[in-house]
């Protein structure tokens, strides 16, 4: 289950104003810090009207979330996103880090801090360039520093144990069709287990009796098996899905790995 602040994130990557509305308590108390200036808004009106529109004016083309990552600080809820922007002036990248609290599901009070508009050259990683690895935990990315989380994640092995083989086999075969494609990392996480090339392209869960997945690809795609698909970006759209039979990873499952694979190599961004 993703939290109030992920989606915050998200929906403030897909500019869906109405979305960060409904997920702001309405006596909200919120401050942020960009390099320029502080500012302070009280309910989600000024919050949207008077900060989140100025720091993402219209001009400013939100292409991906980069990276995101939520934690919790003793009684405060973190969350932390990196965005890849087109403006104007060309590609850039901006980093956020909030803490917050929440009211009845709601943020009720947020404090962000902001990096500002950084130029995407060299700053993001295109097709080619090597990977950085975090010196502390060995993770590789595809954007040197990269945010994240380098507490040990647990082995694959923890995730199978106790599943039915049905669902173990639906997963080694989603592996199988997604290594088709070329080298991937499998990256078991706390709750899902991730397929990585340059950036995560897959993820998955595996329940007693099935699987939950999704791929993110660069198009919004059609298809009767998406339980959801979620729009976040113009070149960053997940797709939602449940397996409950390895008859049903079949050709189409296939189809949608190897588009994600290439969302993975980051294809998708290159000019």
């Amino acid at each position: 289950m993703t939290t109030v602040g992920e989606q915050f994130a998200r929906a403030l990557a897909a500019k869906d104003f109405g979305r960060v509305a409904e997920l702001l308590h309405p006596e909200v108390d919120f401050r942020g810090m960009t390099p320029g200036r502080f500012w302070e808004a009280t309910g989600p009106d000024q919050v949207i009207g008077e900060v989140l529109t100025s720091w993402f004016e219209d001009q400013d083309v939100i292409e991906a979330v980069v990276d995101l990552d939520t934690g919790r600080m003793v009684d405060r809820d973190r969350v932390a996103w990196r965005f890849a922007v087109s403006t104007p002036d060309g590609p850039h990248l901006v980093e956020q880090q909030a803490y917050y609290s929440t009211i009845d599901g709601r943020i009720s009070w947020m404090r962000v801090l902001c990096s500002g508009f950084r130029p995407a050259t060299p700053g993001v990683s295109r097709p080619g360039r090597p990977l950085w690895t975090c010196p502390r935990c060995g993770r590789s990315f595809a954007n040197r520093n990269q945010s994240h989380t380098c507490a040990s994640p647990g082995g694959l092995d923890r995730h199978l144990e106790g599943k039915d083989p049905e669902v173990v086999a639906i997963f080694r075969r989603l592996l199988e069709l997604a290594e088709g494609n070329g080298p991937v990392t499998v990256l078991p996480e706390k709750t899902r287990i991730a397929f990585q090339v340059r950036m995560s392209f897959a993820a998955f869960s595996l329940r007693r009796h099935w699987v939950d997945g999704h791929v993110v690809l660069a198009r919004r795609l059609d298809s009767p098996r998406f339980r959801k698909v979620e729009t976040f970006s113009p070149r960053n759209h997940l797709h939602r899905f449940r397996l409950e039979r390895l008859d049903e990873v079949d050709d189409e499952v296939a189809a949608w790995l190897a588009e994600a694979y290439r969302v993975g190599e980051q294809r998708h961004l290159a000019p």
